[in-house]
């Protein structure tokens, strides 16, 4: 299945992440939460009038992207990989508009559960305690800020990489 993806501005909802590397069993969580708990007033009537809230879920690789419906918007992002093959290099924090937005599938997916053939690589700086997760090297790729932690590179609406900063690594 082809998809794309689009990030938009988020004016209404500021959201925050919260990101841990277990050593032990090699999980890397990402997950997304809005400030005020609340994702707006679109929400807060599909919450009264009970639509539905289902996920969809992108797979690169080891890497599984969890997006909440109805509205498509990236909610977590998970991977299982072990630490020793990240390669570690500092890394230059790619420059974004310091604004905030959402990660949006482009389009209502018809699958609940989308494979895209491309492996993540990880590079980590140690120092500044930041992940980046390359899935291709884009030309034009241009970034965006998802939360106060966690920045997603786009390029021509195709998914290539994402910068998780403050990264805390538990040894147990």
């Amino acid at each position: 299945m082809f998809v794309k993806f689009q990030a938009v501005e988020n004016e209404f909802t500021q959201f925050v992440s919260e990101s841990i590397y277990s050593k032990t069993d090699y999980s890397l969580e990402v997950a997304l939460q809005s400030r005020d708990n609340d994702i707006g007033l679109s929400h807060t009537i599909d919450k009264i009038i009970a639509i539905p809230q289902r996920s969809s879920f992108v797979f690169f690789d080891n890497l599984t992207l969890e997006f909440s419906s109805p509205y498509s918007m990236l909610k977590s992002l998970e991977a299982y990989i072990n630490h020793e093959k990240w390669s570690l290099a500092p890394l230059v924090i790619p420059h974004f508009e310091n604004k905030k937005y959402s990660l949006m599938i482009i389009g209502n997916p018809a699958e609940e559960r989308i494979s895209i053939n491309k492996l993540a690589t990880y590079h980590f700086d140690e120092k500044q305690s930041c992940l980046n997760i390359k899935l291709e090297t884009g030309v034009n790729e241009q970034y965006y800020r998802l939360s106060d932690d966690l920045i997603v590179g786009l390029s021509d609406n195709n998914l290539s990489s994402f910068y998780i900063l403050n990264l805390k690594i538990k040894d147990r």
